[in-house]
């Protein structure tokens, strides 16, 4: 597999790579998320944000574009107005811990605001 670089974009992080491969094309996507991570545990750790609520409730995790894309490609939508912000949670619970902003675990009865 030759993958070449299509596109790098420095303030998300995100790589873009494709290749040839049984005469399709593929695309492969790279995220560094250090500063990402970085920054959820900062907040987590902050007691400011914990001060700061509004009507839509607490900013529960940030979900990198990297895990997003791989959802999508797994056919997990989380913009499709199907997906249910429980389903989210249950995801987020298991794939992304280290990137949720509150210890809490929502996984029931959760809804869009």
């Amino acid at each position: 597999m030759n993958k070449r670089i299509l596109d790098h974009d420095p303030v998300t992080g995100m790589t873009t790579y494709g290749s040839h491969e049984d005469g399709k094309m593929v695309v492969y996507y790279e995220e560094d998320v250090e500063a990402e991570l970085e920054a959820s545990t900062y907040l987590d750790r902050t007691d400011s944000r914990k001060d700061r609520t509004s009507p839509a409730g607490e900013h529960y995790a940030h979900i990198p574009d990297s895990f997003i894309i791989k959802w999508m490609s797994e056919g997990f939508n989380i913009y499709s107005p199907e997906v249910t912000m429980a389903e989210i949670f249950k995801r987020v619970n298991r794939d992304l811990p280290h990137f949720k902003l509150t210890p809490m675990k929502h996984d029931k009865f959760s809804r869009w605001l």
